[in-house]
């Protein structure tokens, strides 16, 4: 099931539940606001009514601070909050591209996977994903790939580029995301190689914060989230040829 709402003619969200899995998140009411307001501790009774998306402002220096400055939670209290530093799992940028993941379980029961894109010096985003990990629906076929999870909810964005599939529990979560070949500098990149020796691997490191990512013929694959690192290497290791009919899938 999808849906795609327009903020306005430069913002298309695509919130986006995976296949046929009825994810039951209540974030999917997106609306546009131009008000801002600091974030504020939640409390317990309040019931979420809608989750805003904000215009992309110069203030937003890096794709995570846009996202915590631009999600915007509504009650029907009519009070509003945004996520904290702290709701920062990871940022993934590569050039003007990123992929950021939030924890917002305090504001709702998800993680909310972030697609950005830097145009004339603002953050912008292209694609939105949510995984509701209190009321989805979880699965325990991995599909040959090698995740440290029992068992965990799926969700996908398919119809863009990067094309992005991610998994999770209520406490770790990855993103897997293909893009197209597209050009960025090298600076603070490391070069590493697997055990299995499969695939020659890139990391970059910040803020305590890494992610990794390789090159598949004309193809960027990410691996990023809150995985510890051996096991994103893991993940990336069991992970098919992008030529592959039902990549990220490995049988």
């Amino acid at each position: 099931m999808k849906r795609a709402i327009c903020l306005s003619q430069a913002i298309i969200l695509l919130i986006t539940l995976a296949g046929c899995t009825p994810f039951n998140s209540k974030d999917n009411n997106l609306q546009k606001t131009s008000n801002s307001q600091e974030v504020s501790k939640i409390k317990q009774n309040r019931e979420l009514e809608l989750v805003a998306v904000k215009e992309a402002t110069e203030k937003d220096s890096s794709p995570s601070k846009a996202a915590i400055h631009q999600y915007e939670f509504h009650f029907k209290d009519n009070s509003k909050s945004s996520p904290s530093k702290d709701s920062i799992v990871n940022e993934a940028t590569l050039g003007n591209r990123s992929i950021v993941i939030l924890n917002t379980q305090e504001l709702d029961s998800n993680f909310a996977v972030f697609d950005y894109e830097n145009e004339k010096n603002l953050w912008r985003i292209r694609s939105l994903i949510t995984l509701d990990v209190k009321n989805g629906q979880y699965f325990k076929d991995k599909g040959g790939l090698k995740l440290p999870f029992e068992k965990f909810v799926v969700a996908t964005s398919t119809d863009s580029n990067p094309e992005i599939w991610s998994f999770a529990d209520h406490k770790n979560i990855v993103a897997v995301a293909k893009y197209k070949e597209f050009p960025f500098e090298s600076s603070g990149i490391n070069t590493l190689k697997s055990d299995s020796g499969k695939r020659k691997y890139y990391s970059y490191k910040k803020n305590k914060k890494e992610f990794i990512f390789y090159h598949d013929s004309e193809y960027i694959v990410v691996i990023s989230g809150n995985l510890a690192f051996k096991d994103m290497i893991k993940l990336a290791d069991s992970l098919p040829t992008v030529s592959s009919a039902n990549f990220p899938r490995n049988n």
